[in-house]
């Protein structure tokens, strides 16, 4: 077996695990807004409101737990369990730290929620619903806490049962308490709060009697010798998750951004702008899944100092994600209006929102080779300059031309999304640029 048959079986082994299990997430998100937008469109409003304020917090709180991951996998590659244990310790221990800091951020940002520039209406059906999903931000960054240490060692698959299990769990939740059926009362928005914070509740528990009934964690299981704080292993992974959490930070603000501009638009364009993220969301977790599997490829390989199959993983991984990504591009032009009325059979939501996914399918290629360059540089730790670099397509570039062809040239809703097709370009070129850097640097 060739280098390049040999990294195409493994991604493929680590990216469908990874991939079901985002793909997995995403659903419960389309099944959240297919039955909330059947209720009516200001409560999918809302929704969207919620989301894209929630979805900062908790992007962030992600990518902290993610710079575990690398470290993880290098330990592996070198056959160190020893490390592997003092990094988990010590990753849960800055994860706790960091959620109790995030959820009085996460309280703040609720509180200003009046101020955004939303209708009254939508910030009131969107506030309390907030605050249910904000809480489920505890859960959450457990169950991710161990999941990084487990994909970092290769295992892709307990965590995808454990997701899909919990999301079928969300979805069943959704339906009884949004629409109250079998004798619940019915909550709308909120049921679908509640249902969330349920899934992710037990997620994290099932997670953690996995971690301690498996015999393939017994090695890595902490004990006495490695149960101390470690200041700089706490400074190495703060390092490597805080880069990680801005840049995920930065990407999830220009749709965040995007949302609240949709919402000086009008309603409408509120509602369409959350049907076309949740399809756009749908593809990224696919393209996401095979960075996820590349990173732990390339941070294993990085350990093993095995560069030439490193560079061969880089490859793969390429071809991979530019034929997924072309496929998805295509879907989206062909049956935009098809896709567009699982969420909504109401027309003028319908016409909007469909032409906003024909927008989002100029950018399905420039999506998926960004976050794939992300995922490459991860594997080898590198994450401060893409930070920067995401910060100047995302924050410096996207969000302002979205602004300025939105609401300067007058073309609303599609400026705004010109300015995320833009944003994502831009830090693909950036992203992939640094990777060449890397990929001779290892040749000098």
């Amino acid at each position: 077996m060739n280098q390049t048959q040999e990294n195409f079986k493994r991604i493929s082994v680590l990216a469908i695990p990874l991939i079901l299990s985002q793909v997995g997430q995403v659903l419960v998100t389309l099944a959240d807004n297919a039955m909330v937008g059947h209720i009516g469109k200001e409560y999918l409003a809302a929704s969207a409101f919620a989301n894209s304020v929630f979805m900062v917090i908790m992007m962030f709180g992600m990518g902290i737990t993610f710079g575990l991951t690398p470290l993880v996998g290098k330990a592996y590659g070198e056959n160190d369990p020893i490390m592997i244990q003092k990094l988990f310790h010590n990753s849960l221990f800055l994860n706790s730290i960091l959620t109790i800091i995030l959820l009085i951020a996460g309280i703040a940002a609720g509180l200003l929620m009046p101020y955004m520039g939303q209708t009254k209406l939508v910030v009131s059906l969107a506030q309390p619903y907030y605050y249910i999903i904000l809480l489920s931000f505890i859960p959450m960054v457990y169950f991710f806490s161990i999941k990084q240490l487990a994909e970092g060692m290769e295992n892709t698959t307990i965590a995808m049962i454990l997701t899909i299990t919990g999301n079928l769990m969300n979805i069943l939740g959704n339906y009884i308490l949004i629409y109250g059926k079998f004798g619940a009362p019915q909550l709308y928005l909120n049921g679908a709060g509640i249902s969330t914070f349920i899934s992710r509740l037990f997620m994290m528990i099932a997670f953690f009697i996995v971690f301690k009934k498996n015999t393939l964690f017994d090695k890595y299981t902490i004990s006495l010798k490695t149960n101390e704080i470690s200041k700089s292993i706490q400074k190495r992974l703060l390092s490597i998750g805080s880069a990680i959490g801005l840049q995920m930070l930065v990407e999830s603000l220009i749709f965040s951004l995007a949302s609240i501009m949709m919402g000086w638009i009008n309603e409408l364009y509120l509602a369409a702008h959350q049907i076309a993220m949740s399809l756009s969301y749908l593809t990224f977790m696919i393209s996401n899944g095979i960075a996820q599997a590349t990173t732990i490829r390339i941070s294993t390989l990085y350990g093993r100092k095995e560069f030439s199959k490193l560079k061969s993983a880089t490859n793969v991984s390429l071809m991979i994600t530019f034929l997924y990504s072309c496929v998805a591009c295509i879907i989206f032009i062909t049956i935009p209006t098809q896709l567009v009325a699982i969420f909504t059979n109401e027309g003028n939501v319908v016409i909007a929102a469909a032409s906003l996914v024909g927008m989002a399918a100029i950018y399905q290629i420039f999506d998926g080779l960004q976050v794939l360059g992300l995922g490459i540089l991860r594997g080898f730790a590198d994450v401060r300059i893409p930070m920067i670099y995401a910060v100047t397509s995302y924050l410096l570039i996207g969000i302002p031309l979205g602004y300025i062809a939105a609401f300067k040239f007058n073309l609303g809703a599609h400026g705004v999304w010109s300015g995320i097709i833009a944003g994502l370009g831009f830090a693909a070129l950036l992203f992939w640029l640094r990777v060449i850097h890397r990929q001779k640097a290892l040749s000098a």
